[in-house]
């Protein structure tokens, strides 16, 4: 007689028509590592947990293994890429710093017209650094729809008139005549004026390159398991639009008289101290989220075909 209900298969294994046995094992036969250990799990069952450090191995697949992969063309300059996402963000971060170091500078009343151009010069330079990495993100891989690649392109271009507007700022105005941004003074209207659109054209920056940025992001599952913050670039804007009502607000002031002129040059200020804090803050989260990044952007595209095949008796 036959038992009424045929054997379970092995834990590891599952039926696929057409293998040799009937089976297949679900064992990694890529060279995959544990994403908290490091640990090689050639060779260990999906359904096992890191030998090291006990993490379930499907957890590292999942993390590393893109169930769209098969639909995302491959990198080809995989390390151009990560180049060009680390010196779009640092450069960003640079020449920040050097606009708080200027204006650091002013509050204590140590600012020279030499000090202010080499300031100047030096938020220059990572504005160039920023713009040449953000040449990474027009056309990182195929597939990505022209008018997206044309988007992004119009995003690099805008760091040309957002350089000249910076060195307008801080090379010339700044070089004549410091600005006190924190005195009932305030800025001079052309200066406001100028910093207003400086703002503008970053925030137009962000949101052409933030498609390809979010293409990038997507090609792991990361994101989804919280290890990358999606909503980073949003809140950069967001940063943006705090300092600007600021520099509007200090724009306006220049139209008023009185208390409540003081009061806008004042709320103005604010404003712009809290926005250029929140924008260092976020360009750090930014950059966080460019580490765990870096590392599945320099992997070879892998498909759960390649990731999990038939058992061969691989080791570590």
């Amino acid at each position: 007689m036959h038992p009424a209900h045929p054997p379970t298969p092995a834990p590891d294994h599952v039926e696929r028509p057409g293998a040799p046995d009937g089976r297949v094992a679900l064992e990694l036969t890529g060279d995959i590592r544990c994403i908290r250990c490091g640990y090689s799990l050639r060779g260990l069952s999906v359904r096992t947990p890191c030998p090291e450090c006990g993490l379930p191995v499907l957890a590292t697949v999942l993390a590393v293994v893109d169930p769209g992969a098969s639909e995302l063309s491959p990198i080809r300059f995989r390390s151009f890429v990560v180049f060009g996402l680390f010196a779009w963000v640092l450069g960003a971060l640079i020449a920040l710093l050097a606009s708080w170091t200027a204006q650091g500078l002013e509050f204590v009343t140590l600012a020279t017209p030499d000090s202010s151009h080499t300031l100047a010069l030096i938020g220059v330079v990572g504005l160039g650094l920023s713009g040449l990495g953000a040449f990474a993100l027009v056309h990182p891989h195929a597939g990505i729809p022209s008018r997206q690649r044309l988007f992004a392109g119009a995003g690099v271009a805008l760091y040309v008139p957002l350089t000249i507007t910076w060195w307008q700022t801080h090379g010339v105005l700044d070089h004549a005549a410091p600005s006190r941004l924190f005195t009932l003074e305030g800025m001079s209207p052309g200066r406001a004026a100028l910093c207003l659109l400086a703002t503008l054209l970053m925030v137009g920056i962000i949101v052409a390159l933030r498609p390809n940025a979010r293409l990038l992001a997507a090609r792991s599952l990361v994101v989804r398991a919280g290890r990358v913050d999606r909503q980073s670039l949003l809140a950069l804007a967001a940063a943006l639009g705090v300092a600007g009502a600021g520099d509007a607000l200090t724009l306006g002031a220049s139209l008023l008289s009185g208390d409540l002129r003081d009061a806008m040059i004042l709320a103005g200020a604010f404003a712009i101290a809290v926005g250029s804090l929140l924008l260092g803050v976020g360009l750090l989260g930014i950059l966080a989220d460019c580490r765990k990044l870096a590392p599945i952007i320099r992997q070879p595209a892998l498909t759960p075909h390649e990731a999990i095949g038939p058992a061969n008796g691989g080791g570590r």
